[in-house]
């Protein structure tokens, strides 16, 4: 999202510069654009229907083309976006008949890439102008999911990076012929740039400085790939990062720091409405019959303790500063459980619609655990700050207000931010647990001073969490040092007081040092790790080239060795088999996560489960073919046969499953021979997947 943020800006950046052409709107100047668009983009001679479209915002001076060719069909399109000076900012080409039944290429990375790059001069020149400002590919950006490729370039400017100026390029292949699916160009070609300083001294130190950390827990690690247990959802973790999870930057030239302007400006804005939802919704409630089960009884009975429908107005009443008005009646009423409890919302308006409060409540207690009023707008002069006596006035309704909803659990919430805008005050509270903030229980409330109502609350309140204790956590000079070892600074060049200058910031964002470790924390387990795999001993390997492309397509294991010639343990056949029958990020399962889903799909059974065991090479045939989704055809009695000089050693019931293999010639045997009762190897399960990958 940010990425594509980042191209509607520079793309509204650079249809704001001075138009070289006579007029923008007319024809003469459409067919100016579309020349220069048809110097660089090949167009089919099948793409036969032509539709341009322009973009003018007269205002602000900006001006755009979009030209789309298709087949009559509409089978195939190519559509190219460019500024008024006929830079191409975005290209699509969609094809229905590129569809490939391989799963990888002969091509290499350094050939896809290649293509990639000779695609973005053509298509985009003026982003090559010179040496020292010029797109260079981005090695970081490297992704493959099967035949689509995600390639990244970032602008160099005098030897620095420029934030958010770049291109992405999908290139996809088909029968070993690459593609280039879509391309996105973001570059502010009419920027000025300061020139690179001198090296800072101490430029970590004041870096350090200006952008502190700090010491808080938070959730402890979800899966992506299942739904964690009860007592997962209790665990926290405690760990260091910038305070706020908010670095910045630093110029490079004073180690003041640098505020990085906002050029959401020039793509225009918007105002997000508030939208109160319930998470899930109860119909009106049935008579008990001898069709309920004894869960659903047991759920009807906790629905008839819940705080009855007619008393709710009298509890939203109770609270001080809402407003419910007695010409306001209630439009929605909802019950809805979760996490074995019951929640009440209640939505009550007026009948001109000035007035709307929607409050939720707990189910048994009545305690509110979230407001949403609005309130008339009462025009410009509500965008004048409060006064001093005003904000005063505010922050005493607000604490009564708190004290009344909140109670008790307010002593556990320490205020971290206020903030004032218009005519309205805001208040942030964090959960301290052992005097260190717990950032996923917290409460927010908004004071509007012109009409004297809380128009939002919000308590979230665990109290089931757990909290390890804080003594053996290490220092925060400690913790900052790991934090810089995970994401040292960088020089980047930031647009900051009117132009780009160059300034120090971290080379990741987001980054957490385990408390306790110092090394890093992963929010989350079973994610997908985009590297390419490099091996140092594959050389002279019989197995070294398929290795290698399943590498390139990030299908292997971490590590710098291989190691070819040891068994496969179960667990890592298992991954790497789905990796390429399915998906590459099943090399992120945990353990866990693998054997739940394959048991229950039959994969294999409960009492096959042997993690680090190895794998008969005959088992390692039925995991691949149930996988496949063809166990149902290898099961079949008195159809196949084996040409192996040991197929007679297969386990009864089995030759199907080498038989259909070798019909699709993902196994050849061993010199004749199939070797149906020795250990895989991590070479041959290799090749079984690539053979596989590339039918």
């Amino acid at each position: 999202m940010k990425r594509f943020l980042s191209g509607i800006i520079v793309f509204c950046m650079l249809l704001s510069a001075v138009t070289v052409f006579a007029d923008s709107t007319s024809s003469k100047a459409m067919e100016e654009v579309l020349l220069s668009v048809k110097e660089r983009v090949d167009i089919p001679a099948e793409l036969t229907e032509f539709t341009p479209r322009t973009f003018e915002a007269v205002d602000r001076g900006l001006v755009g083309y979009t030209f789309m060719w298709s087949d009559k069909k509409g089978n195939a399109h190519i559509e190219v976006s460019c500024d008024e000076k006929g830079r191409i900012n975005r290209y699509y080409f969609y094809d229905n008949a590129l569809k490939s039944e391989k799963k990888l290429t002969s091509l290499s990375k350094e050939e896809i890439t290649g293509f990639a790059e000779e695609f973005l001069k053509k298509t985009v020149p003026e982003a090559f102008v010179s040496e020292s400002d010029t797109l260079v590919f981005d090695s970081d950006s490297w992704n493959v999911n099967n035949l689509n490729y995600s390639i990244g370039f970032h602008r160099m400017k005098n030897g620095v990076a420029v934030k958010d100026n770049g291109a992405s390029l999908r290139v996809i292949v088909c029968d070993d012929v690459p593609y280039v699916r879509n391309m996105d160009v973001y570059m502010n070609y009419e920027a000025s740039f300061d020139e690179v300083p001198t090296e800072l001294a101490e430029y970590t130190q004041k870096y350090m400085a200006a952008f502190p950390i700090e010491l808080v827990y938070k959730d402890k690690s979800i899966s992506l790939f299942r739904e964690n247990g009860d007592e997962e959802k209790n665990k926290t973790v405690l760990v260091y990062r910038y305070k706020d999870n908010e670095s910045g930057y630093i110029l490079a030239s004073s180690g003041e720091v640098a505020k990085e302007d906002d050029l959401n400006d020039l793509a225009g804005g918007g105002s997000g409405g508030e939208n109160f939802k319930a998470e899930a919704s109860m119909q009106d409630s049935v008579s008990r019959n001898e069709m309920f089960t004894e869960q659903e009884l047991a759920e009807l009975d906790k629905i008839k303790e819940l705080i009855p429908k007619e008393k709710v107005r009298a509890i939203l009443e109770k609270f001080p500063y809402i407003g419910l008005e007695k010409n306001m009646e209630m439009s929605e009423y909802e019950i809805y459980g979760r996490d074995e409890k019951y929640s009440l919302v209640a939505g009550f308006s007026d009948k001109e619609k000035e007035r709307y409060i929607s409050a939720a409540f707990d189910g048994v207690s009545g305690e509110l655990l979230n407001l949403f009023n609005r309130v008339p707008y009462k025009g410009i002069e509500n965008e004048k700050a409060l006064t001093e006596e005003q904000k005063k006035g505010a922050e005493e309704k607000l604490d009564t207000f708190l004290k009344a909803v909140a109670g008790e659990k307010l002593s556990e919430f320490e205020l971290h931010k206020s903030d004032v805008y218009g005519k309205r005050l805001s208040r942030n509270f964090d959960r301290i647990v052992n005097g260190v903030r717990y950032i996923n229980d917290g409460v927010y409330v908004e004071f509007d001073a012109d009409s004297g109502f809380v128009t939002s609350y919000r308590m979230d309140f665990d109290e089931k969490k757990e909290f390890d204790g804080i003594n053996a956590v290490i220092g925060k000079e400690k913790a900052y040092n790991s934090i810089l070892s995970v994401a040292p600074l960088k020089k980047l060049y930031v647009h900051t007081g009117g132009n780009y200058k160059v300034c120090y910031t971290v080379s990741k964002n987001g980054t957490e040092i385990d408390a306790f470790t110092g090394e890093e924390y992963n929010p989350y387990y079973g994610t997908e790790d985009d590297g390419i795999y490099e091996y140092s001993d594959l050389e002279g390997h019989w197995a070294k080239e398929k290795i290698c492309k399943l590498a390139e397509a990030q299908i292997g294991f971490k590590g710098e060795k291989f190691r070819p010639d040891d068994a496969i343990t179960q667990l890592d056949l298992l991954k790497l088999f789905a990796a390429g029958v399915r998906y590459k990020y099943y090399l992120n399962y945990s353990e866990e996560d693998i054997y739940s889903e394959f048991i229950e799909e039959k994969i294999l059974a409960e009492d096959e489960k042997n993690p680090s065991g190895q794998v008969k090479r005959e088992d390692a045939f039925v995991y691949m073919v149930r996988l496949d989704g063809l166990e149902r055809v290898a099961k079949l009695h008195n159809i196949f046969r084996v040409e192996y000089e040991d197929g007679h050693l297969l386990t009864e019931g089995k030759i199907g499953y080498p038989a259909i293999l070798t019909g699709m010639n993902i196994i050849c045997g061993d010199g004749g021979l199939l070797r149906p009762v020795d250990s895989i190897t991590r070479a041959e399960a290799a090749v079984m997947v690539y053979n596989y990958m590339m039918k």
